[in-house]
């Protein structure tokens, strides 16, 4: 990723912490979710493999994360990761092609793709 984009990216969520008065640690990931109106859910401990799920029906999403590992900060950065995907300017347009209504992460995915 370039750096001038990675600034942007800084610059945008300093901006988002800023204007919900979030500025101080810890920043609650299913805070921000529940202010974007983006449901989450717990996916069931049986499946494993993928890490988090950014889920879209048609205007809507949701968030799954992972339960099968049972560290709190798993499950954090799990949902960070999934909004994330969400709030990258045009990330979204990018990872649900001809309308997919899914997006999977996986734990140690590499891609030379932006």
């Amino acid at each position: 990723m370039a750096i001038d984009n990675l600034r942007l990216i800084e610059r945008k969520a300093e901006a988002f912490l800023k204007e919900h008065n979030m500025e101080h640690l810890p920043v609650d990931p299913f805070q921000i979710a529940e202010l974007l109106d983006i449901t989450i859910q717990a996916k069931p401990m049986t499946v494993e493999g993928v890490s988090g799920m950014l889920v879209r029906e048609g205007d809507a999403f949701g968030i799954l994360y992972a339960t099968h590992i049972g560290s709190e900060g798993f499950k954090r950065f799990s949902v960070a990761h999934e909004l994330g995907h969400y709030l990258l300017p045009g990330h979204i347009d990018h990872i649900f092609p001809n309308g997919s209504e899914s997006h999977e992460s996986r734990s140690g995915f590499v891609s030379a793709d932006q």
